[in-house]
This record gives C-alpha cells, sequence and structure tokens, in this order.
C-alpha cells in the first residue's frame, strides 16, 4: 500500500505541472461546475477497490494471477461494453484485445511455449 501511495505523491506534481501550464496560457479551460463529480468519484472509489484487492490478490495467490487476471480482465471488459452499453465491435477493439491475450501468454508462458515449439531437449545436450 505504501509504493501506491508513493506512486500517488509521485505522479500529482507530474501531472499538476503540465496541467497548470495549459490552463495559465489558455489552451485548456478548467471549470469547476462542468466536472461529472458523480463519475468522477465512482472512478475514486473503483480505483481504490481495485488496489486493496489487487494488493490482497498479490499477498494470497502471487504476482501472476493477478497480472494475468488484469491482462485478460481488460478484453472481457471490452466485450461487457459491446454486449451491455451497446458499442459497436470495432476491428481496434478486435485487435487490442488479441494483442493484450497474446502478450500475457508470451509473457507467462513463454518456457512452456519454447518447449513445445522446440521440442524436449533430452539427449542434445553435447550440442550445447
Amino acid at each position: 500500500m505504501l509504493f501506491l501511495s508513493g506512486m500517488a505523491l509521485v505522479n500529482l506534481p507530474l501531472n499538476l505541472i503540465p496541467t497548470s501550464i495549459l490552463v495559465y496560457f489558455g489552451y485548456d479551460i478548467w471549470q469547476w461546475d462542468s466536472v461529472p463529480w458523480g463519475n468522477f468519484l465512482n472512478f475514486v472509489f473503483l480505483t481504490f477497490v481495485f488496489n486493496i484487492a489487487t494488493i490482497f490478490g498479490v499477498a494470497a495467490l502471487g504476482p501472476l494471477s493477478i497480472v494475468i487476471g488484469v491482462l485478460c480482465g481488460i478484453p472481457i471488459s471490452i466485450f461487457i461494453d459491446v454486449i451491455f452499453r451497446g458499442r459497436h465491435l470495432t476491428v481496434t477493439f478486435v485487435i487490442g484485445a488479441v494483442s493484450l491475450i497474446t502478450s500475457a501468454i508470451l509473457a507467462n508462458f513463454h518456457q512452456q511455449l519454447g518447449y513445445l515449439f522446440k521440442g524436449d531437449k533430452s539427449g542434445n545436450e553435447q550440442n550445447i
């Protein structure tokens, strides 16, 4: 939890400086009345719940399980948007979902895939 708090403390000035410069020079207009506070507070609450669940998940299951779950959860949320929110399934969504799932498989199971494509190395030790 301390790591996530430290990231937030570093992230705050990194985001505040460019935003302040853009507002000062008139490239961005900041109006408190137009901020969707309900959506913002929902986002903050759900991010908090996600961070706590991630910390407990890493402690209980290990980091690899959590990374696989998070990476595979992104394409699932895309398909939920398509089914329940009526968003159109575009080529970009499909390419993104396939890329995320492929990268998760390659990153987490690269040793097993290496054995699958190269075969078992028993008996070939003299060639190394």
